[in-house]
């Protein structure tokens, strides 16, 4: 099981990491059509806008498997194992939770998107793929927080560390 999210994990960051290049190369061709022909691409913030919600959602879950978000070890410090080992799991119930409710929320606004024809201002890009692409990057990060909670119960009470960079 944690081989297939880890690959899961990394063609999701893998799409982020080209997102962000394509966000970039639009980025140089519309600052530099803009600074030296004084003719910025049309709608070139629309399709950044987008560019950067692929980015930034297909990123969440390699980040949150690798243990790259932020977290304070105070109570680490301050109590014993047990306490620490009982905040985690509350983390990760709570923030599955959030993510599981995020994923519904964009599913339901992809839906109402596609149903009322919500696109963008200049380019009149449909606005439902994005939401589903939003949703997919939750989904995969609230999996990767309920995998992570059973992992705090397996090995002998033994957490799992995250998979290798």
């Amino acid at each position: 099981m944690s081989g297939m999210i880890d690959r899961l994990v990394r063609w999701a960051a893998i799409i982020g990491g080209l997102a962000l290049i394509l966000l970039t190369c639009l980025t140089v061709l519309d600052v530099s059509l803009r600074y030296l022909f004084n003719r910025p691409l049309f709608g070139g913030q629309d399709v950044a806008e987008l560019i950067l919600l692929v980015a930034v959602s297909q990123s969440f879950a390699y980040c949150g498997r690798t243990g790259g978000h932020v977290s304070l070890d105070i109570l680490g410090f301050v109590s014993g194992i047990r306490v620490t080992r009982a905040a985690d799991i509350v983390v990760r119930i709570v923030s599955f939770a959030v993510m599981a409710l995020l994923t519904w929320r964009c599913l339901e606004n992809g839906i109402d998107a596609a149903e009322y024809g919500e696109a963008t201002n200049l380019l009149m890009i449909p606005l439902y793929p994005f939401y589903f692409v939003l949703s997919a990057g939750f989904g995969l990060y609230g999996l990767v927080l309920l995998f992570e909670f059973f992992e705090l119960f397996s090995d002998s009470g033994k957490f799992l560390p995250p998979m290798k960079k």
